[in-house]
């Protein structure tokens, strides 16, 4: 019973060490999530065009022929 305890304690003091990382990065707490939402939107917005030109492109290919 003593072991649980003391797994819970380390886990919960690894808990606040994160938490107040975030308080002394603020960029590790709300910038790094913006960037990978904004790279991850980039990259969906780029793969969906891409589609669509590759679409026009098929699509112009059999009206002229």
């Amino acid at each position: 019973m003593s072991l649980s305890r003391k797994n819970t304690n380390i886990s919960f003091a690894n808990w606040t060490r994160l938490k107040d990382g975030g308080r002394k990065y603020p960029f590790i707490r709300y910038g790094l999530p913006m960037v990978s939402l904004t790279v991850f939107g980039a990259w969906i917005i780029f793969c969906k065009t891409s589609n669509n030109i590759i679409w026009d492109v098929r699509f112009l290919r059999q009206q002229k022929s």
